[in-house]
């Protein structure tokens, strides 16, 4: 792509409202491409996120890691790479959660190393995503975290640096396909290699506007 939405860290995020079509249950896929200005961090910043009392984020850490959550079976199931402090540039990020298996691939793969969970199972199949009892209308922020805030007020903990293609599916897409889409640029409106799911995107924002206040969606469910 040949722009990206650059966030300032203080009370810059783009909302994407709370359709229900975006906060799917049965399963999920959420994706992001990420340029932190800093890897070494002392406070956590929400890359994209729909938490409160349930629902799911992803967010760079205060341990220096990627971390997410999702809540399903009465419990947040938490996700978390090793820390990155020797990273710099792009990096893709993706959480999956299929009823059963929460998973988390950077740069199109399961992370290594110290202290990483790249999956986490439930222990049986057909459970929920939670979104909270009575705040199922909690809006879904790029670059921010909504918490109890909906109807575009203002986030918090945001994030400071570049994020691009944010995607949101309502599969749990397999590990061929992350790998697919974590290592290639390629437009996820198209069926591309081990890539199949085009169909299942419920939110694209490609950040393609260079300027303005407004990202449009780029799925069909826009």
């Amino acid at each position: 792509n040949q722009y990206a939405i650059d966030l300032d860290g203080s009370n810059q995020f783009i909302n994407c409202e709370n359709d229900s079509s975006i906060k799917p249950t049965a399963a999920i896929t959420i994706a992001a491409w990420i340029y932190p200005d800093n890897w070494d961090v002392s406070a956590a910043t929400h890359i994209v996120s729909a938490v409160h009392v349930g629902g799911w984020n992803i967010q760079q850490a205060a341990s220096d890691r990627l971390y997410a959550q999702i809540k399903s079976g009465d419990s947040y199931r938490n996700l978390q790479t090793a820390a990155l402090t020797s990273y710099s540039g792009w990096h893709h990020v993706m959480i999956t959660f299929d009823g059963q298996y929460a998973r988390m691939y950077l740069d199109g793969e399961a992370p290594t190393g110290s202290g990483v969970i790249a999956s986490v199972d439930i222990g049986s199949s057909g459970n929920a995503i939670q979104y909270g009892t009575g705040d199922n209308n909690v809006d879904v922020l790029i670059g921010a975290d909504p918490g109890a805030l909906t109807s575009g007020t203002a986030g918090t903990s945001p994030f400071p640096g570049l994020i691009d293609e944010v995607a949101i599916w309502d599969a749990a897409l397999s590990e061929a396909a992350a790998l697919e889409i974590g290592t290639k640029a390629i437009d996820l409106t198209i069926d591309w290699g081990n890539y199949t799911n085009s169909g299942d995107l419920q939110g694209y924002w490609r950040m393609e506007e260079g300027t303005g206040s407004t990202v449009a969606d780029s799925s069909t469910n826009s």
